[in-house]
């Protein structure tokens, strides 16, 4: 790990040009690694909008999806404890999708164990192909994201473009994308715990209220500022591969 951070500070340091992935990508960069100063971009992940879009949905219960890499124990610690003090009082199903790491397959074990009557309303998918994903989010209905201090989740980005509102941390780079179409719950630090399960299943609770005016929200998002071919054309000025209005 200091070697790939001495790798790191070197090119921040040398770079003509260095394109971060989010506003918290570069406040970690300048505290931890280098301050740049100068000729830099702060660049969000783009997604393509004709493979990630919305659906015609799903019938049956509310369908609450976890996805992305769920190899950190704070991410099923948070999404399962959310998913205990909902499913009953609103009919709702958790759908996981995405890497399990043994700490997760144990977690998912010790809740089922713990929670006989809510084992029929989990489905755990597992790795997908990305190709794969699109039909997984449209037929849910909130992406739970409790990662903190992630730099820019691809899975909040085509969660978005599928009109799938998000319920994430606000420490971290997921709560830079979001915008409108879902809800952020303030926390600090890697602040998991009971404070932090509580605020994201009301965010949940308040989502699913609005759904509707969430989903269209979600999607707007994504078209305005996550189509991949404008995100092409920033990396492109950033890079001086183009030119304004090119």
């Amino acid at each position: 790990a200091m070697r790939l951070n001495y790798r790191i500070q070197r090119d921040l340091l040398r770079a003509d040009h260095v394109v971060y992935q989010s506003v918290f990508c570069k406040e970690m960069a300048d505290t931890h690694l280098y301050n740049r100063r100068e000729h830099y971009s702060v660049i969000h992940n783009g997604v393509d909008l004709n493979l990630f879009h919305p659906g015609q949905g799903h019938s049956g219960r509310l369908r609450l999806l976890a996805a992305g890499s769920l190899r950190h124990e704070y991410m099923l610690g948070t999404v399962l404890p959310v998913f205990a003090r909902l499913w009953r009082r609103l009919d709702l199903e958790l759908h996981v999708v995405g890497t399990l790491g043994q700490i997760c397959r144990q977690q998912l074990a010790e809740f089922s164990e713990n929670n006989p009557q809510a084992n029929e309303r989990i489905k755990v998918i597992g790795a997908i192909d990305n190709d794969d994903m699109p039909q997984q989010m449209r037929q849910a209905d909130v992406l739970l994201h409790p990662r903190l201090g992630d730099w820019c989740p691809n899975v909040v980005v085509e969660a978005l473009a599928c009109g799938l509102p998000v319920v994430c941390g606000s420490w971290g780079g997921a709560a830079e994308l979001i915008g409108t179409g879902g809800i952020i719950v303030p926390t600090e630090k890697w602040s998991y715990g009971p404070e932090f399960v509580k605020g994201m299943a009301t965010a949940v609770e308040t989502v699913l209220e609005s759904l509707a005016e969430y989903r269209v929200r979600a999607r707007q998002r994504a078209e305005t500022d996550f189509d991949i071919r404008h995100v092409a054309q920033e990396y492109g000025l950033a890079m001086g591969l183009m030119h304004a209005g090119e």
